[in-house]
């Protein structure tokens, strides 16, 4: 998609481009292209996308790149999925060392070696690819010159304008992110934490045959000889709950008037 983006954008400003030697400049520069088209061009025998078509294009374009965007909260939850998987995997494997837990002692970065993480990666680096980036930004000032531009929508300009910026807002949480799981599953297996998460992974399972050998035997109301205090909690019904009347509250505003007080110049002096 966002190879697409890139293409597409670079494709629509050079279609709406009047002036030819830019055009040339272009296809010399898109693998040289036929010299008869380059020759035409020279000539003034081109034609520029009609602006009914080019607002159509461009529309198209806001709404795959505002897919684009929105696709990276389904990366981080692909994420957040492979972590969960991983450390299962170290938890679940009875062996001393399984493959997931070999490769983190071997140094291996798990999480940014998978098939998510190498497809975020090379993502990644095309988006932050110094020349890609030069080239989508001409692409986008280009098309939003053009007179075409003017009939989209305040919401269309902005979006289009910000376009660079929100992919690698978006793109840099995403690698966080990344970076914050593959920490995370290294700390999780050098602090052997997975050990104390084995064996509670074990106790549970025990728990678990052992229930089932004896469930054919024992039904919920035989005694077990075994008394599990329970927390609880007082319940009360809505109907007992009565509402607060903020009146009970009120102080008495009211200005009481002294009575004068009896004194006189000699009592002063």
């Amino acid at each position: 998609r966002l190879s697409l983006v890139i293409e597409q954008l670079g494709a629509l400003a050079e279609q709406t481009e009047p002036n030819p030697e830019s055009r040339i400049k272009n296809l010399l520069k898109e693998q040289q292209r036929i010299d008869a088209e380059i020759a035409s061009i020279r000539e003034g025998k081109f034609e520029i996308l009609a602006d009914e078509r080019a607002l159509e294009r461009a529309r198209e374009l806001v709404s795959l790149s505002d897919e684009l965007a929105n696709d990276f909260s389904q990366v981080r939850t692909s994420f957040q999925e492979l972590n969960r998987k991983l450390r299962e995997s170290i938890v679940e494997n009875e062996g001393s060392r399984g493959d997931v837990l070999q490769s983190v002692f071997d140094g291996v970065d798990v999480i940014s070696e998978s098939e998510e993480g190498r497809t975020f990666r090379a993502f990644w680096r095309l988006l932050t690819d110094p020349e890609q980036s030069m080239e989508l930004e001409v692409a986008l000032e280009q098309i939003l010159s053009r007179d075409f531009s003017e009939q989209l929508d305040r919401r269309e300009r902005r979006f289009l304008l910000q376009l660079t910026r929100i992919l690698l807002e978006r793109g840099e949480h995403v690698h966080e992110v990344l970076q914050h799981f593959a920490r995370g599953l290294k700390q999780f297996v050098q602090s052997r934490e997975y050990q104390e998460q084995r064996r509670i992974n074990k106790l549970l399972k025990l728990a678990q045959r052992n229930a089932l050998e004896i469930k054919n035997d024992i039904n919920l109301f035989k005694e077990v000889g075994y008394t599990l205090t329970l927390s609880s909690s007082k319940i009360a019904s809505l109907s007992q709950w009565t509402l607060h009347d903020p009146s009970l509250d009120e102080v008495d505003s009211d200005i009481q008037q002294a009575d004068d007080a009896e004194i006189s110049l000699e009592s002063i002096g």
